[in-house]
């Protein structure tokens, strides 16, 4: 028997976005029995009503994981495709990411996706305080999108650069399938997660309570525009708030507040000899405000 599909788009802010990938997804080729749910998370710019999708409206901005579950309670397919909201898709996106998951169902399954032209990093590995240690090390930076740094910093490598279906920990949230009666059995996304961590944190429960396998299909792809609904200059708290939630629930968050602090100081002296050298660099303002974002998650991390 075919498995029914829910999708469903957590929103938030400028309609446009989500009103284009929903339109996408009304025209799809050959897409097979599919529902479109879009979950308004208290937009100041409300969601309009319209066809071929429904709407659920919150009343308060919970988070992506918030959104996402309330998409859910009125999902009735037999799987859930969370998509982002700035994503953009080709005609037969759909059928091509069903006809490819479908050997793998029931599981958590994510397409490739491309962002400035070129693949990112989905599939992970379950994260350790080392892997955030270092990539919060600004000397670091310069490596970044580099095999070495990304596998240190738990970047599933085979999966980055495999043809085919590849198994893995878990998969960044930008676009993934989930089963439903499983998704609903652990209790859906935890919402104490703002932005960020919440899909590490349901795969990982996935597959330690419903022995749920994660799958990365590079094959099919959709296009990510990235920060679509977040204002940067709030994304640093947001993943740190929500790195150090996730380190207190699985066990290692004092191992991370050691090396996040150590990292900070780090950070210091690097930035003294970047301005000694005649770099552009406020190293104490930049080690105050480092300081207060790992202040602020460690203070928050049991909420």
């Amino acid at each position: 028997m075919t498995r029914t599909l829910s999708i469903v788009i957590p929103h938030y802010g400028d309609p446009g976005p989500t009103l284009d990938l929903v339109r996408s997804l009304r025209h799809q080729k050959d897409a097979g029995d599919v529902e479109i749910i879009v979950a308004d998370d208290c937009s100041p710019r409300p969601f309009p009503e319209g066809h071929g999708y429904q709407l659920v409206t919150r009343a308060t901005n919970g988070g992506y994981g918030s959104a996402c579950n309330s998409g859910a309670q009125i999902a009735t397919g037999d799987d859930l495709l969370f998509l982002n909201s700035d994503l953009s898709i080709d005609a037969d996106f759909i059928a091509r990411f069903r006809e490819a998951a479908a050997p793998w169902l029931p599981a958590v399954v994510s397409p490739s996706i491309i962002q400035d032209g070129h693949a990112v990093p989905v599939a992970r590995r379950w994260p350790r305080a080392h892997h955030h240690v270092l990539e919060w090390l600004v000397p670091l930076a310069r490596f970044h999108g580099r095999q070495g740094y990304e596998r240190l910093v738990g970047t599933d490598i085979a999966a980055l650069h495999s043809e085919g279906p590849v198994l893995t920990d878990w998969v960044t949230g930008v676009a993934h399938l989930v089963p439903a009666e499983q998704f609903r059995a652990v209790g859906g996304f935890d919402e104490g997660f703002f932005m960020n961590c919440e899909e590490v944190d349901l795969h990982r429960r996935l597959h330690l309570e419903c022995r749920v396998l994660v799958v990365h299909l590079p094959q099919v792809s959709a296009r990510h525009v990235g920060g679509g609904s977040s204002d940067p200059a709030r994304r640093i708290g947001w993943v740190t708030d929500s790195r150090f939630r996730y380190a207190h629930k699985w066990g290692w968050d004092r191992r991370l507040l050691v090396g996040m602090t150590a990292a900070t100081g780090i950070n210091l002296v690097w930035n003294v000899v970047r301005r000694a050298g005649g770099r552009d660099t406020h190293p104490v303002e930049e080690f105050r405000g480092q300081m207060a974002a790992v202040r602020h998650a460690w203070a928050g991390r049991t909420r």
